[in-house]
């Protein structure tokens, strides 16, 4: 479900909810959404938004290694739960011209529950090849976006993101991932 309204003219809401359930996979996850924009004048926004999101699918790949040819997906089972996380972001949006535009975003991301491949699996057995984690991350983003205007012309972007993270497993060790 999303729901898109404008309670006045400077104010866009955006409130949305999913629910995915995957058999056994542990059962449903509920998803709430909540975004807010608001105009300062015409070309200046203030945005917020916050939700919870799940991750049904998980790489088997090491992210610590630069380079990989392949990665290996598998999907949340009994022994595979599925990865959730709680987002938080504030931002602002600007439009320099009727083509371009710039937005600034900082973000906080909780992670309750987080799989991540384990790097001492043993192919013996079965249901070893991920550790339950937890964490958070941190960061801003930066994008500046040429829309194209007319025939001929040029659009893209650039844009910039830095960003923190920590992890924790089950043992309590804390680390910073890859």
């Amino acid at each position: 479900y999303d729901h898109l309204w404008r309670p006045r003219p400077q104010w866009i809401v955006e409130a949305g909810a999913r629910v995915d359930h995957v058999t056994g996979a542990g059962g449903a996850v509920f998803q709430p959404r909540l975004s807010l924009k608001y105009f300062v004048s015409t070309d200046l926004a203030v945005t917020a938004a916050a939700g919870r999101f799940a991750q049904w699918a998980h790489t088997l790949a090491r992210e610590d290694v630069p380079i990989r040819a392949l990665d290996f997906w598998t999907g949340s089972d009994a022994r595979t739960p599925v990865s959730t996380a709680w987002h938080a972001i504030l931002g602002m949006e600007r439009w320099l011209s009727g083509s371009r535009a710039l937005r600034v975003e900082g973000y906080f991301k909780h992670y309750p529950s987080l799989v991540e491949q384990n790097p001492y699996s043993d192919p013996s057995v079965p249901g070893d090849e991920f550790t339950k984690l937890r964490g958070h991350s941190l960061g801003a983003d930066v994008m500046l976006r040429q829309f194209e205007r007319g025939e001929g012309r040029w659009s893209g972007w650039l844009a910039y993101s830095l960003a923190w993270s920590r992890r924790m497993d089950e043992t309590g060790r804390r680390f910073v991932p890859a």
